[in-house]
């Protein structure tokens, strides 16, 4: 199967390039275009100390043991720990500017904004280096900074091995996020999550497909129907996507990862929540069944 491949290139032959104690296999087939995103598989892909997946620095990454932040700190903190894949949600003011945060009401709760959502880009900034972590369940207190859009670009100039996954959590926000950077020269840095087939679609005709990422969270992935031929035929037309993404539990159903290995030829990512994603052993026994990369924090 041609998704087997792409396991075991992106996974056990970049491993064995970074890690001791292997020869020297062959170096992985990206598609030509994807390959130019962030360099080579090796150069973009941080691998579990198990060897099997890409490791994907969820919402940037975790710091002093907090997830979520989208942060600053977070960022280049995943950066320093060999990140090259990192994902970042976004979010637009009232007055249509672009941050890093999951959602306004949850930025809200962190920074003490008492307003109307979404807020106004001066509140925002007013308030940008004052998202709190409260060091519940034992991690640590510390607040952070919210970056804007253009404080993203920036810190990819500086460090051009990066990629960075994008979340708006919406097939129209994506379009427009798209449209605002598609003139900027650290476009091709980015790689655009998109929420259904529809917004695949519509979304090519803007991007090269290996800037595009299909994740499957907001579909019904959870019934037993799910991810059936015709859905994953559909998908299979665009074999250039970067990812094709869907959540842990489904990702650990043995029935629709073989029905999903026997027709894409995509890399297939996964998440979950951190009690659960950032399990090393999990890594391994997921990618028995063809993940090939993970959101971990």
């Amino acid at each position: 199967m041609r998704r087997q491949g792409w396991m075991r290139s992106l996974g056990l032959a970049v491993v064995c390039t970074l890690l001791a104690g292997c020869g020297s296999p062959a170096s992985p087939q990206l598609p030509a275009a994807a390959a130019g995103i962030a360099g080579t598989a090796q150069q973009r892909a941080m691998t579990s100390a198990q060897g099997c997946c890409t490791l994907i620095a969820h919402a940037g990454g975790s710091v002093d043991g907090n997830p979520y932040t989208n942060s600053r700190e977070a960022l280049l903190l995943s950066i320093e720990s060999g990140f090259r894949v990192i994902e970042l949600d976004f979010s637009r003011t009232a007055d249509d500017a672009w941050f890093t945060t999951h959602d306004w009401k949850y930025w809200a709760q962190r920074t003490g904004y008492q307003g109307d959502l979404p807020p106004p880009t001066r509140e925002v900034q007013a308030r940008k280096s004052g998202f709190a972590s409260s060091g519940e369940e034992m991690t640590l207190a510390g607040t952070y900074t919210t970056m804007s859009l253009d404080e993203v670009v920036e810190l990819l100039v500086a460090h051009p091995q990066v990629t960075v996954v994008t979340d708006t959590k919406d097939d129209q926000a994506t379009l427009a996020l798209i449209e605002r950077l598609q003139d900027d020269p650290a476009f091709m840095r980015f790689v655009f999550q998109v929420y259904s087939l529809q917004g695949l679609q519509h979304a090519v005709r803007q991007v090269p497909e290996h800037q595009l990422s299909l994740t499957t969270y907001q579909m019904d992935w959870f019934s037993a129907q799910a991810y059936d031929p015709e859905f994953l035929a559909a998908v299979n037309a665009y074999p250039q996507l970067y990812s094709f993404t869907l959540p842990l539990r489904a990702a650990a159903d043995a029935a629709k990862m073989q029905r999903i290995g026997s027709i894409l030829s995509v890399p297939v990512w996964t998440h979950g929540p951190p009690s659960r994603i950032n399990s090393r052993n999990l890594h391994t026994q997921l990618a028995r069944l063809g993940v090939n990369g993970l959101f971990v924090d």
